[in-house]
């Protein structure tokens, strides 16, 4: 029960805390060296957390970019790392490495503006 407690503070409180690059640098940054850091507050959570991390991109900013992740042509993309031990102020990192859907790395993703949300 406490590691789906600490599951649910997890996804509430994560957030991007310095992204590696900026909307308009993303733009003109060439997408297969895009990485981003991710990490959490100590307010969230004093222990180290064990889970998945999940980055979302959106082209439409008419709502949060995970409810407009689906099985249809009109989704948008989620990347995601699994990390054990996560410490408060620690960077997970979502690269090329990291797999996604419906593209299956970071590195597929073409340049342009995009609303971004970690859980």
């Amino acid at each position: 029960m406490r590691s789906r407690t600490l599951l649910t503070l997890f996804i509430l409180s994560l957030s991007i805390l310095v992204p590696a690059l900026t909307t308009a640098e993303m733009k003109n940054q060439p997408t297969n060296n895009l990485r981003l850091a991710i990490a959490f507050r100590e307010t969230a959570s004093r222990e180290p957390i064990d889970g998945r991390v999940l980055l979302l991109l959106s082209k439409d900013n008419s709502k949060e970019p995970r409810f407009q992740i689906n099985e249809d042509l009109n989704t948008q993309q989620v990347f995601g790392i699994d990390v054990e031990g996560l410490k408060p102020g620690q960077q997970a990192i979502i690269d090329g490495s990291s797999f996604g859907y419906p593209l299956r790395s970071l590195s597929d993703v073409q340049p342009g503006e995009y609303w971004v949300q970690a859980l």
